[in-house]
């Protein structure tokens, strides 16, 4: 036996375990450098720390060595040669100049229940991304970094259910993922550089706080967010560089103060309801969103982004795309009322079944220091500010949106319950549910009700697979995966070859992948998907989250690189169809091209294009599942050159 230090503590022959010469109370007193054993005897201590590599060697060695209770410090440099595990109860904890260097495909994995801690250290590879595998947290792990670096790994960090706090720190040069964050993780994040990974951050099913952030030059995605509710605020952070911007799907957080600019591809938008606005007082949001190869903003798949309405929000930079700045498409909307579009004229473009409301346009920038090297799109000779007087169904629509938007929300739900139980109307009855979905979010009772009621009509019933999806969304929110999958998977058994089934493909491809780690049954999503929709984004998106493609090669748009000699319109694909077909045509120069579909009398049904086109060839796919059968036109025009040609929709 040994004396230890002042405490009159005395060494045992078993590892880092003292009695005291005095009995308990001794070592009881100086409870910062001792804890109990835990051996039953109240007189048997251990020290609360193990030291390396004063203690012992090495990291593996110390957390072999530690005991429930005690923290492993390490100070120097390390190598990592196998794999680590810090269990239940124990710490590690990476002091100030520690630098740990990890042999290739090695990781550390944090259990439930333990800790750890890295102060001003570096954790790294040899200097080639994904050079070893990831500091993973499981479900209860914690995690807590300031002032650190983690580089050269395939995931810089991994967490599944895990709490984890880094402030100050650099996330560089990961070839997969700077951070993972699945399956209810809370993840906070303050003033951090996240840059030079494959997508900087992941987020499915978690708990994110974001702000101060720089994340750039990411390959994939700056942020990439699946089934995100809208109990979170992303503020202050900097996307610059990055193949996209952000990537929302089912996901809506609170949006604000924020800049992103110089991406290649802007913020898209899918199946959400996001607020791009601060959560009180003017509901303002000074967001700079700026320069893009793509529109900066695309809402699609029924979404609803909010920006700004009537007097308030708004304050948003929104300019200096190479086509329009901002895109709604697939029963989605936007308000984007007091925003700034770099012109008197903000250049928009929603589809047949969509609407952008960009009423009242700033004449200055309110978020100096936003302004784009490259010029703006040219104008497209169309704003989709008025609102036209469609029918019925859009006067209620409208006067339920503003009456909600005055704080009525009981008149507006009201109002948007006559539109849901009355003659179907293509446009206006899925928006009216999407707007039902939207004031119902702080009532779940009352939400749950709306959509069974609806889930409970037939399956040809044209509303139903709207409900659907919104079912779909309230289970991934709730972390309900079982429910999940089974409202996804009847989307695409009842309602093949449209909409509904290419959002239910996608949101399974990521669950299979991200939370089963079943890359074969993701990988039968994805193919599904390139099969009926080969041009769609979604299936891009899935393509970058499974690895196959990469957003930094992409294209505006998917196109054959051989240009073509002449203009040409092919034969509709399938013809007949039902639900769904594609249309194929041709330019051999950059051209602004519309395809429109209209019926046998004339009548505009559908712009399935409306904007500037790279000289290519393209696959347009046609979902018609809401329209009854009959003979429909097809027509494109592009420079000089106009065609039209027939499609039979059979039912």
């Amino acid at each position: 036996m040994s004396y230890s230090g002042n405490h009159s503590a005395i060494t045992t022959a078993t590892p880092n375990v003292y009695i005291s010469k005095w009995g308990a109370l001794p070592l009881a007193l100086h409870a910062e450098n001792y804890v109990p054993s835990g051996y039953g005897l109240p007189n048997k201590y251990y020290r609360r720390s193990v030291d390396v590599p004063q203690d012992q060697s090495n990291i593996a060695s110390a957390l072999n060595a530690c005991f429930s209770g005690q923290t492993v410090n390490v100070t120097g440099s390390q190598t990592v040669t196998s794999d680590l595990s810090v269990l239940s109860g124990k710490t590690l904890a990476l002091n100030n100049g520690a630098i740990i260097t990890f042999s290739p495909g090695k990781k550390l994995t944090v259990q439930s229940g333990g800790w750890f801690n890295a102060n001003g250290a570096t954790l790294k590879g040899n200097g080639s991304p994904g050079y070893w595998h990831s500091l993973t947290f499981n479900s209860g792990g914690n995690g807590s970094f300031s002032n650190s670096t983690i580089r050269e790994a395939q995931y810089g960090i991994y967490s599944s259910g895990a709490t984890v706090t880094l402030s100050n720190c650099t996330i560089t040069n990961n070839s997969l993922y700077g951070i993972n964050s699945l399956s209810s993780s809370t993840l906070t994040l303050s003033d951090n550089t996240i840059s030079n990974n494959g997508t900087g951050l992941n987020l499915s099913s978690s708990s994110p706080w974001l702000d101060g952030n720089n994340i750039s030059n990411n390959t994939n995605y700056g942020i990439n967010a699946n089934n995100i509710s809208t109990s979170f605020y992303w503020h202050d952070n900097t996307l610059q560089g990055n193949g996209y911007a952000m990537l929302l799907n089912n996901a809506s957080p609170y949006i604000y103060n924020n800049f992103i600019s110089d991406n290649a591809h802007g913020v898209v938008i899918t199946s959400s309801v996001p607020n791009f606005v601060q959560p009180s007082g003017q509901w303002r949001g000074y967001n700079a969103i700026t320069c893009a190869a793509t529109p900066l903003l695309k809402a699609q798949n029924y979404s609803t982004v909010y920006m700004g309405y009537d007097f308030d929000g708004g304050y948003n930079s929104i300019f200096g795309s190479d086509l329009p700045d901002m895109e709604a498409v697939n029963h989605s909307g936007i308000y984007a009322d007091n925003n700034y579009w770099g012109s008197p004229n903000p250049q928009v473009y929603a589809d047949g079944t969509s609407w952008i409301l960009s009423r009242t346009p700033l004449g200055s920038d309110p978020n100096p220091g936003s302004e784009c090297s490259g010029s703006l799109a040219a104008s497209l000779g169309k704003n989709s500010n008025s609102l036209i007087n469609e029918g019925d169904a859009a006067v209620l629509y409208w006067e339920a949106i503003a009456t909600g938007r005055k704080g009525d929300l009981q008149k507006a739900k009201e109002l948007l319950q006559l539109i849901i139980e009355g003659k179907y109307d293509q446009k206006y009855s899925p928006l009216a549910l999407l707007a039902l979905y939207k004031f119902n979010l702080n009532n779940k009772t009352a939400l749950s009700s709306s959509l069974t009621k609806i889930y409970s009509r037939t399956k040809e019933d044209a509303l139903r697979p709207f409900a659907v999806r919104l079912l779909a969304r309230e289970s991934a929110l709730a972390n309900n995966y079982k429910d999940m999958v089974a409202y996804n998977t009847e989307l695409i058994n009842n309602y093949p070859n449209t909409v509904n089934e290419l959002t239910a493909l996608y949101d399974l491809a990521n669950y299979y992948f991200e939370c089963e780690q079943d890359l074969v049954k993701a990988n039968e999503y994805y193919s599904r998907m390139k099969e009926a929709f080969p041009d769609e984004d979604l299936t891009v998106f899935a393509g970058i989250n499974l690895g196959i493609l990469n957003a930094g090669n992409l294209k505006k748009e998917t196109f054959t690189e051989n240009i073509p000699e002449r203009y040409s319109l092919s034969d509709a694909y399938p013809n007949p169809f039902n639900p769904a077909t594609r249309i194929k045509f041709s330019i051999p120069k950059d051209e602004f091209v519309t395809l429109k579909v209209y019926d046998i009398l004339g009548g505009e049904i559908l712009k399935l294009v409306n904007e500037v086109k790279a000289a290519g060839t393209y696959s347009i796919s046609f979902d018609a599942s809401n329209l009854p059968s009959g003979i429909y036109l097809y027509q494109i025009k592009a420079g000089g050159f106009t065609q039209t040609k027939k499609m039979i929709l059979t039912k």
